[in-house]
């Protein structure tokens, strides 16, 4: 878990950061939206929700700032515009692999 402060709704992107330093320590990380390490494009930190702590929960509930969970994921994942990441992997179609598109 990332810790941020908001008051904002689920999910919401808090901010990006430019590519990860090489001694980030998330770097080498995998984006749990598409496996790929984080290092390399902008990432995103979502928030997520309050976290587990009850005093937390309670502030969100009433939209108060609050301290919650956030996770990083790359920006384009995220549906921030930035640039289509360029990468050796096959571009992401929503069709499995071995399974062919539709007419």
């Amino acid at each position: 878990m990332i810790p941020v402060r908001s008051n904002g709704p689920l999910p919401t992107v808090v901010r990006v950061f430019e590519s990860l330093s090489t001694n980030h320590p998330l770097r080498d990380w995998p984006c749990p939206a598409c496996d790929e390490p984080l290092g390399g494009r902008d990432v995103a930190l979502v928030y997520i929700g309050p976290g587990p702590v009850p005093s937390q929960i309670e502030k969100a509930l009433s939209g108060r700032w609050h301290t919650g969970a956030a996770v990083a994921v790359h920006a384009y994942c995220a549906g921030v515009p930035v640039a289509e990441p360029q990468s050796d992997a096959e571009p992401r179609t929503g069709v499995p692999p071995g399974e062919e598109e539709g007419p």
